[in-house]
Order: structure tokens, then sequence, then C-alpha cells
């Protein structure tokens, strides 16, 4: 990971900064979207109600996570 002379900015921030390509993105949210298949084949498998809504609670977190990522990077990178 890269690091920063501002240590107010994390270090995932610093990278998605240099990530010019969108490699550190895209690896992110692809690991993210692996996890939330994993999850997903678990509640398919069944579980019982309190650990479905735990693990459902989990998938969220996930999906936000993913979309910050995203979002974090799009404002460094965008060329509005």
């Amino acid at each position: 990971m890269n690091k920063n002379s501002d240590t107010n900015k994390l270090t995932l921030e610093s990278d998605l900064e240099a990530d010019t390509m969108g490699v550190t993105r895209d690896s992110l949210i692809n690991e993210f979207s692996q996890q939330i298949n994993a999850i997903k084949t678990s509640l398919n498998l069944g579980v019982a109600p309190k650990e479905y809504q735990e693990m459902t609670t989990v998938i969220e977190a996930i999906e936000m996570a993913s979309e910050t990522i995203d979002w974090v990077w799009q404002n460094y990178h965008s060329n509005n």
C-alpha cells in the first residue's frame, strides 16, 4: 500500500487515488462480490432466522463498502 504524508488520509483512500487504471478498485469490488456470493450460498442452504438476519445485514454492509470504494475512486478519477 502507498504511504501518504497526509496523516488524515486513509491508506486505502491513498491507494484508490493512485489507482488511475482502476485495478485496486476492481480487485476490491471483485473480492466483495465473491464474499457476498459465498454468504448467499450459505443462506440458500438454510439457516436459522437470527442467522439469516445477521447474514443479510453483512451482505448489505459489504454492498455499501463496495459502493463506497467505487464512489471514492470515481471522485478522484472522473473528468468532471
